[in-house]
């Protein structure tokens, strides 16, 4: 009877020993994956800004002496030249008559018009219009890229709506941080733009022309970065830092060479140590 026992104990325990590893056979899946290699290649970072598209210089037209206004002789818009006549007044009081006096552009430019009525009274501190010199795109950015952009970088300007696209160069960057905004002032010529439009400027804020770099989409983690790298037919997981990012590619700074076979689909189904298929 004893011995019937033993044996029973015996069979159950080796059953149930065959049974977990037929369990652990079952529960190992294989994921299939797809896979890549780091490269070297240049890499770039971009952001876009709203800019403001004015002129420079502004210059205000002042009549040099008092009068009633007449009319203006050119259209809003209109190139002028320097010491065009744009408009006339009429200098006239009672008892004494005079010839309409001209009012000229002290500058040449694109002008807008500041809508001074017929009849109305001017005075030498009173603008009538503005010139415009050629057209410039002011953008204003956050304080903490201040030292990322200087004089002669190459910016690109944009306007889907427009349909207008130009490439460009800064050609000022303010001094000072306005201490309210935390935003400095660069500026850029431009010459396809309407003075008084709005446009996209996209800034490149770091480059690199020979970055270790992976598809950003094999990159996971949220404080700790990383990635999973083949080794035979499993998957381990291998912790980066990363660097320069472009969305499409981000450069790798530690953890990885280019002999290591990284995963790009599949990976958010993979364990540590998991078990895989290659099948790109």
């Amino acid at each position: 009877m004893k011995n019937l026992r033993k044996l029973t104990i015996i069979f159950f325990l080796v059953a149930c020993q065959t049974r977990a590893k037929n369990i652990e056979k079952i529960d190992e899946k294989v994921i299939p994956i797809s896979i890549s290699t780091p490269k070297i290649s240049q890499i770039e970072y971009s952001e876009s800004f709203t800019a403001n598209i004015s002129g420079e210089p502004l210059t205000l037209v002042f009549p040099e002496v008092p009068g009633k206004f007449i009319n203006y002789l050119v259209s809003e818009g209109q190139y002028v030249n320097k010491d065009e006549i744009i408009a006339y007044l009429d200098r006239s009081t009672t008892g004494l008559e005079f010839n309409n006096y001209p009012i000229k552009s002290p500058t040449s430019g694109k002008i807008h018009l500041l809508n001074i009525n017929t009849g109305q009274l001017v005075s030498p501190s009173t603008p009538v219009a503005q010139i415009y010199g050629n057209p410039i795109a002011i953008i204003k950015l956050p304080s903490i890229y201040y030292n990322k952009i200087k004089i002669g970088d190459e910016i690109e300007v944009f306007s889907n709506e427009l349909g207008i696209k130009e490439k460009t160069r800064i050609y000022y960057k303010s001094t000072i941080i306005d201490p309210l905004s935390q935003t400095f002032e660069i500026r850029a010529k431009v010459y396809k733009f309407p003075i008084g439009s709005f446009a996209i400027a996209k800034i490149t804020l770091n480059k690199k022309d020979k970055a270790f770099v992976i598809p950003t989409s094999a990159i996971l983690g949220l404080d700790k970065k990383y990635v999973f790298i083949v080794n035979g037919d499993r998957a381990y997981k291998k912790i980066v830092k990363i660097g320069i990012s472009n969305g499409e590619i981000t450069e790798i700074l530690e953890g990885l060479t280019l002999n290591d076979t990284i995963v790009i689909e599949g990976q958010y189904n993979l364990q540590d140590g998991q078990k895989v298929r290659i099948i790109r």
